[in-house]
Parts: C-alpha cells; structure tokens; sequence
C-alpha cells in the first residue's frame, strides 16, 4: 500500500505525538510511524515536571489543561545539606493562570496525547513499524518501514524524527551525536505512601542515609511519590530489591509509614547533542536531538518546544503561506536552545558528579559553607528549572536590534489576564499560537496604532492565518472579529512587561508574534514597517 502523506512523524513519544497533533490542529495531516503497540506508553513516571509553557503548547491540542488539572502544582522546593535545611523556594502562582510547573508522570502525558491522536482523524498510526531507510528527493521524501510482514515504501513531504535517543532517522542521515556522559547511576522509585509534605520538593545534599551523594523527592498525584538516589556506577536495580537494601533506601525516606513500590529502574544521564537538527527534508525533534542531565526538567519540557517550533513552520509552508526557506531557521533556533540547556544543566551535573578530585573537594567545602553559612547558599547547585527559550535576534528573520523596543524582540510572551468581547476568553495566552498576531499599544494617537494594523490585515486573504489585538485599559468596545479585536490588559501585567521602553517617546507601539508565542519584531505603529517585518519573519512563497 502506498501512503501519501505531507508529514510522516517517526516515534510515538510525548514530542511525537504533539507534533503530530500541532500539525492537525494546523489542518495538516500526519503518519506517525512506531514500533511499539498501537497503545503501549512508558513505564513508570520518567520525566515528572511539566512546564506552566509546556502546557501552554499543548493547549490547543486539548492536552494542556487536562495536566494541569491532574498534575500537582507544587509550590515549595526546600534544599537539605546532611539533613538541615539551607534554603527554601516558594513557587508562585498567580490565580487564573497556568501554574509555573506541575508534577505529572510522563506515562500519563503520554495516556493523555494517545487518546487525543486516536480521536484526530488528520493522524494516521502506523503501529508495529519500524523505519530502515529513506531516500530525500529534495522535494519529498521516500521513506522505507518493516511492519513484521517486509518492506514497505511510501512518499512523504517531509520527514520528522521524534525517536529517542538512540534515533533512527538521526542514524540512517549519519549526524553525529556529539558530548559526553557521566558515569554515576541514579535509582529511580515510584511508590505510593502518605507523607508529610505532600505538595513540596526535596533536595537532599550528602543524607546520612545516602552520604556523598543525592537524593531528589517529588510528589505526584494520587499520593505518589517519584524518588531519585544518586547511587554509584555499581548499583544494579535487580539486586537492590532482592538483597533488601531497596527497602532500606525507602525506609530511610518513609520511615515507619506503609508504602506500595510501583516501578524501579537505574539510569545515567548524558549532555549529548545532533550535530545539525535539520538536513534536507527531514527534521530532528526533541532527544533524537538532544540530551541532558534531568536536572531542571529540560528533557520533554524544551523536547515539546522543538516540536511547536517545527510544527507551526511545516504547516505554514504546506499550506502555501509561507516559502519553504521558513525551515531554514528551526535548526539555528533549536540548537541555540539545546546549547544554553545544555551550558545550564552541564554545570548542575558537574556539581551533583564532580568529575575529578578538586571538583569534589571544592563541592564538599561549598556544601560544609552552606550548610553554615547563608552567603555560600548560592554556589549550592541543585538545578535551574526550565523556561523557553529566548532567540537572539540574529537567529530572527527580522533582525530588529535597531527599532525601539528590541529588548523584548526574541522573547516569549507571558501569559497576562484580559478581558475581551467574548466572556470565556480571560488570558492572553487564549489569543495566541492560532497564527501570526499583531499585539498594539495605543500611544498618544490610539487611532494610529489601528490603522496601521487594518492596513496589514487589508493585505493578507481572509485564509492567512493572522490576527491583531488593541490593548486598551477600559473595558473592550469593539465586537468579537476573527481578524481583530481589543483587549483590556485588566492588572496591567502586559503594560509591566512590554510598555515601559516602548513608552519612552509617548508613541504607540506593535508588537509581531509568530505562532510560537515568542516575540519577531517590536515597532512604530508603520504599515510599511510592519509588513517589512511580517515578510522578512515569514517569507512568502515564492
């Protein structure tokens, strides 16, 4: 059988199958090729910290606030040395927002997108499909799988590579996978006990019970509890529940209180690296990409970015509102984002395995300082928890580094409540990642600001897909559009964000995001700038 498809996505993981939803939500249709079982998902919780952003990106798919309603939004990190308390974070959460971050176990993420891609008639799954060859056409892409039953080639339009760390596709177009690892294995345990701390993390440094080394507690739902010890290059999982000493380690954490073991596995972490994330008409998304240490949830949480990134720029080119040359930059956006996780995590995992003698003698002087002394507190390295990506503006098509406002060019758009016409829209993050959006900050002449928008609007067919949004702070007069509507910035979260540098000459300010949420261009209220800005950002097709 031939299948005709204009995406075909290889593994069905988290960064998989949101791809393959993102396209669909685009109205592009996708193969996703998997050798698993049509409902097979990960065993245990794996990656446990899913990003306020991440949920964010997973809402148009109907996923997002379905983790944040079942995940734990935990609000305090408290940091232990040799059992005392050094420091304590609050996380914080502000009402009617996405919170920062929510624990939820990658098994059930993954139950979550499964049941989404089977009710989404764009996605075709190809499970029992194991990919073993392709050939690029450089205008499509052949692509040769084994069902069990032999060879099958089918064209695709383009090909993306979610499959793992140890990816095929990045395989078979022969890019190194360039870096390091680390030899300390780590044992992971989920078990289900009622605790003390139920909405807290812990971070211990050098327990009595585990001295020299690690030990991460985090809360999952349904009184689960992910546990984390670092344990030596020597420790077998196996061994460790038959000798009991398993027991013991959980012991030292539960003490008396009864407890359930649900899953139990070793791993070592590596800081690995593609050297090039697109070649051709095939992408590399998410750990087919990249690697890094867990420390800071940069694993699934920046793999879910990658896949917005190439899922937003696919859809523009295949529906013809955009050149093809819009791929060009995913691969320099992304591996950008992959260097600076990878510089942070790479820093925490050199202070949680020092790699030498004087890195563990320097690890264990700053521990003893802290552990007395408030100011060493900060050299103390437990890990900087995710955040998107901010591009620098030499990645960028527009390249505004001259217009004012620049500073903000690059950087993704917090979510901010609003209000609007419509009485079920209440945050701006509701607005966005449907396409192109102008967001304008009326100046001293409100009408300017609107007239340059409309002229935009007026340049683009109704199919574009490209909205604009007045900011005003008094309550929306201007009816629900498709096309164009105000927004009331109710606590003035927007104007504390993006106003104070473009408010410097009194003028109004435009603002173009792109369906990523993430900043292209900040300008003077122009037509002509800003379709300077929109063409440079998206090109048209040729």
């Amino acid at each position: 059988m031939i299948v005709e498809s204009p995406v075909t996505v290889v593994g069905r993981g988290p960064v998989g199958m949101t791809t393959a939803l993102l396209l669909a939500r685009w109205g592009v249709p996708s193969v996703i090729v998997d050798p698993q079982l049509s409902d097979e998902v990960s065993p245990g919780s794996k990656a446990v910290l899913i990003a306020g952003h991440v949920m964010s990106v997973c809402e148009p798919t109907g996923v997002g606030e379905r983790i944040a309603r079942e995940g734990v939004a935990w609000r305090t990190s408290r940091t232990f040395i040799r059992g005392r308390e050094v420091a304590t974070t609050v996380v914080p959460h502000e009402e009617g927002l996405w919170p920062r971050i929510v624990n939820l176990s990658q098994r059930r993420v993954e139950e979550l997108l499964l049941e989404r891609v089977r009710a989404e008639p764009l996605i075709t799954l190809r499970p029992l499909a194991r990919l073993v060859g392709l050939t690029d056409h450089s205008d499509r892409v052949t692509v040769r799988v084994n069902d069990g039953e032999g060879v099958e080639e089918f064209d695709t339009s383009w090909l993306v590579g979610c499959d793992g760390a140890r990816s095929t596709l990045r395989k078979l177009l022969g890019v190194p996978f360039e870096g390091f690892g680390f030899e300390e294995n780590f044992l992971i345990v989920d078990i289900r006990a009622d605790l003390p701390f139920p909405d807290e993390r812990h971070f211990h440094f050098d327990p009595e019970y585990n001295p020299g080394r690690t030990v991460l507690i985090h809360p999952q739902p349904g009184s689960t509890w992910h546990i984390d010890w670092q344990v030596g290059p020597e420790v077998d999982a196996e061994d460790e529940q038959r000798s009991g000493r398993l027991d013991q380690r959980i012991r030292s954490v539960v003490g008396d209180a009864d407890y359930e073991l649900l899953w139990l596995t070793t791993y070592k972490f590596k800081q690995l690296r593609a050297r090039e994330f697109r070649r051709g008409r095939c992408l590399l998304v998410g750990d087919a990409a990249h690697l890094t240490s867990p420390y800071g949830a940069r694993g699934m949480n920046s793999g879910i970015a990658d896949a917005e990134n190439a899922a937003w720029r696919l859809a523009m080119v295949i529906r013809g509102h955009a050149d093809v040359a819009l791929l060009d930059r995913y691969g320099p956006e992304r591996e950008h984002a992959a260097d600076e996780n990878q510089r942070i995590t790479g820093a925490t995992a050199r202070f949680m395995c020092p790699p030498t003698r004087t890195a563990r003698l320097r690890r264990a002087a700053v521990l003893a300082l802290a552990r007395r002394f408030g100011f060493a507190r900060r050299w103390v390295d437990s890990g900087r928890f995710y955040e998107p990506a901010t591009y620098p503006t030499e990645l960028l098509g527009t390249g505004q580094a001259t217009e004012p406002g620049a500073s903000v060019v690059g950087r993704p758009v917090p979510d901010a409540r609003v209000r609007t016409t419509d009485p079920k829209v209440d945050r701006l993050d509701q607005l966005l990642r449907r396409g192109v959006v102008l967001l304008g900050f009326p100046g001293r002449d409100p009408a300017a600001v609107e007239q340059a928008m409309t002229a935009v609007l007026d340049r683009y067919p109704v199919s574009y897909p490209i909205t604009a949004l007045q900011v005003v702070s008094s309550t929306p007069c201007l009816a629900v559009d498709h096309r164009y509507q105000q927004v009331q910035d109710v606590f003035e979260d927007l104007r504390a964000t993006w106003w104070p540098e473009p408010c410097v000459d009194g003028g109004g300010r435009v603002l173009v995001i792109r369906p990523d949420a993430h900043v292209a261009a900040s300008t003077v209220p122009d037509s002509g700038r800003l379709i300077a800005a929109l063409d440079a950002e998206f090109p048209p097709p040729v």
